[in-house]
């Protein structure tokens, strides 16, 4: 299952996208996902889908349940017990163990790389924390921007993001690959685009590596934001920037 960037769903057969992502059955998988690690207990589903409560919520979410299991499993026997989405303690959840979602994939790669980083390995930090840029392909489940079941889970996958890129700049620069730090460092930006340590670094390294032309372009767009968000630019100017660290 793809979180990151649009959710997108896959069997060994290929993929099983379609309209249902959107539809009641690929709600509750998206929550399921958020709620991955732990039941997803009935009344707070109910909660968020069937507020109004009633005979007729539980039935639905029954349905709902029904449909899911349905989509990720088509030969499934009608009364067998289902592989994917499991019924425990008054809740339901996914198992992980026979499901593969990018998100936990990501934060894996994220945490193996922060630890060789801060055990002073620079090099092996790299190879994950790379992994793990490349695996946050985006926001998450950009499908769902407002549904408020999502916030958390994305802010804490973004924040996991900025750190893997603060650290890939980090051990890019420590094994002397400022080039590519540049390029960890605009995905930082990207992401983070009032970081002021973040944006120094950037258009520091920009000049550094006689990119001016490049820093300057990124200087002035960075001026308008901050004026615009804050009425004042950045106490920083590209002619102060040259070796920043």
């Amino acid at each position: 299952m793809r979180t990151l960037g649009r959710t997108s769903v896959a069997s060994a057969e290929g993929s099983i996208d379609g309209a249902w992502l959107g539809q009641l059955p690929g709600q509750l998988l998206k929550y399921l996902i958020c709620q991955r690690g732990h039941v997803a207990h009935a009344d707070e589903i109910l909660a968020h889908f069937w507020p109004e409560g009633g005979r007729g919520a539980v039935v639905n979410l029954r349905h709902a349940v029904f449909s899911l299991r349905k989509r990720l499993e088509p030969a499934r026997q009608r009364h067998s017990a289902s592989s994917f989405v499991i019924a425990r303690d008054g809740g339901y959840e996914l198992d992980r163990r026979v499901i593969a979602i990018d998100a936990d994939d990501f934060e894996r790669a994220a945490d193996e790389g922060l630890g060789a980083l801060a055990a002073g390995e620079p090099e092996r930090a790299r190879e994950s924390l790379e992994r793990a840029a490349a695996l946050y392909d985006g926001e998450f489940m950009t499908d769902e921007p407002y549904v408020d079941w999502a916030f958390a889970e994305r802010d804490r996958l973004h924040e996991i993001a900025c750190n893997v890129l603060r650290a890939l700049d980090a051990a890019c620069r420590a094994t002397g690959d400022r080039r590519a730090s540049v390029e960890a460092l605009i995905r930082l930006v990207g992401l983070e685009p009032f970081d002021g340590t973040a944006q120094r670094t950037l258009l520091g390294l920009l000049v550094d590596l006689d990119r001016r032309s490049e820093a300057v372009r990124r200087y002035r767009h960075l001026r308008a934001q901050w004026i615009e968000a804050f009425g004042e630019p950045p106490d920083f100017d590209v002619r102060s920037l040259s070796g920043a660290p």
